[in-house]
């Protein structure tokens, strides 16, 4: 078995680029908006808790989370935020 190629922070994904990230690369912020930490690495293809669909299209970021049923997202900065640059996600999938 192949494991997933890393290719780099989400902060470079390229336009109609799709990656694959952990679940926790995203968060919500006390207002309810969606947030992409930047500084975490993308992947070419799924794989163990590489879970979460990303699509970069027009500057815009949509997240693919129908295979993250296991993974609850809370309101609040991430954790690991800090100075990392926060990419905002115009769509989900998958959300209930």
């Amino acid at each position: 078995m192949e494991l997933p190629k890393e290719i780099g922070p989400l902060k470079d994904l390229m336009n109609n680029e799709i990656g694959y990230a952990v679940p926790w690369a995203m968060h919500l912020d006390s207002q309810g908006f969606c947030w992409l930490n930047g500084d975490y690495l993308f992947f070419s293809q799924p794989g163990g808790t590489l879970e979460m669909k990303i699509t970069k299209k027009n500057n815009s970021y949509i997240c693919d989370i129908r295979k993250c049923q296991d993974y609850k997202w809370k309101c609040g900065r991430s954790a690991r935020a800090g100075d990392s640059i926060q990419l905002p996600v115009f769509e989900i999938i998958g959300m209930e």
